[in-house]
């Protein structure tokens, strides 16, 4: 059953999730941790996302943050 759409406003700060695909351990090695910051790092700037904090763990992604104007889904 596909999800509602989701509304994300400027000015609010949301608590973002990332499950790893089928619960994996894909981010065990510090080469995919840094992979996946370096991901983070070039949307935070294409999209003007204030990141406020985060934790990589080995199977999922935790972060704080806020949006600009301009987001993904206005895409």
């Amino acid at each position: 059953m596909p999800r509602s759409n989701r509304y994300i406003l400027p000015g609010y700060i949301y608590h973002v999730t990332h499950r790893c695909h089928n619960r994996r351990f894909l981010l065990k090695i510090g080469l995919d941790r840094t992979e996946y910051r370096e991901r983070l790092r070039l949307a935070l700037q294409e999209y003007r996302i204030s990141l406020f904090a985060y934790c990589i763990t080995s199977n999922h992604t935790l972060s704080c943050w806020s949006v600009g104007s301009k987001t993904i889904s206005a895409e």
